[in-house]
């Protein structure tokens, strides 16, 4: 009917969707019937180095990368 129910992005082995639940627990039900039982975290999780945190509350979400920056190696 012409309206956005989700979207998704794909990086290498990461995914990460955003929309209306039912529809994202469809996807990765078909996901999972192809590449077996996937790890799925909402809310708060880090993809491709970036963390996301989203307040339960407000909805809010709010990105850093500081566990990507400590895991870096000094020369």
């Amino acid at each position: 009917k012409g309206k956005l129910v989700a979207i998704l992005t794909i990086h290498v082995d990461d995914l990460k969707l955003a929309g209306e639940r039912h529809v994202i627990k469809e996807v990765i039900s078909h996901l999972e019937a192809t590449f077996g039982k996937l790890i799925v975290q909402w809310n708060n999780f880090t993809n491709c180095g970036i963390r996301h945190a989203q307040c339960l509350k407000t909805f809010a979400i709010t990105l850093d990368q500081i566990e990507y920056c400590k895991a870096l190696k000094y020369l």
